[in-house]
């Protein structure tokens, strides 16, 4: 029986070792670092709506996301990887710009980037749930130490586990939200493509996003 035969069964074999995905994380990292003290600078005293920034945000990535696909004549996901692109949404593109946005009106920029800092740990520990992958325990050793020492910091800074503020929550829930859809998006971007994989997400709550921002306008102006 020869390897082309239908009855043969393929196993996908592990992704190839990249020096330059290394320097495209190093770069997505530097730049999402700029994250967490903007927002804080455009939310804090109340000089922007949680709900515009978050929203905002998420509009202006969802328009230039349309036209990078619409340019490219990109082609539709189908079937089921529309219900991981939705996924991929609602952590990356809504649920992650929404919770710390609304986080940071209370807490300073230092305090949530200590929090957000998980985010890498918890994404690495969902893709490993979700590809059903059996790393050895120093993985989980690192991952475990990193999510205590994230909630140890957010409990001393608010003088105790009693003291834990419902904004450290917003915090762990977006890391949780985000880390989803990051880990989804891993998956869905070796059918996909990898930047086709987050553009395709940016465009699927345009609507509602869009609603958002318009609100806020209007309260504004009320």
């Amino acid at each position: 029986m020869k390897i082309d035969d239908s009855a043969t069964p393929l196993l996908a074999g592990p992704l190839p070792t990249s020096i330059g995905g290394l320097w495209w994380g190093l770069l997505g990292v530097t730049a999402f670092s700029f994250t967490v003290p903007l927002t804080r600078v455009a939310v804090a005293q109340g000089h922007m709506s949680p709900l515009f920034v978050g929203a905002g945000r998420s509009v202006v990535a969802a328009l230039l996301a349309a036209l990078v696909l619409s340019l490219t004549r990109q082609a539709l996901p189908r079937g089921r990887q529309w219900v991981q692109v939705a996924v991929v949404a609602g952590g990356a593109v809504v649920g992650f710009p929404l919770l710390t946005s609304y986080a940071l009106t209370v807490v300073p920029a230092n305090h949530g980037a200590v929090v957000i800092a998980l985010l890498p740990a918890a994404t690495a520990m969902v893709a490993v749930l979700r590809t059903k992958e059996r790393p050895g325990r120093s993985f989980w050793g690192a991952a475990s130490f990193g999510a205590v020492a994230a909630i140890v910091f957010a409990a001393l800074q608010g003088g105790g586990l009693s003291g834990v503020h419902w904004s450290d929550l917003l915090l762990f829930a977006a890391v949780i939200v985000c880390a989803i859809g990051y880990a989804e998006g891993g998956v869905l971007s070796r059918e996909l493509g990898s930047w086709q994989t987050i553009s395709w997400a940016g465009p699927c709550p345009l609507i509602v996003d869009t609603v958002s921002v318009r609100l806020c306008r209007f309260r504004e102006g009320s």
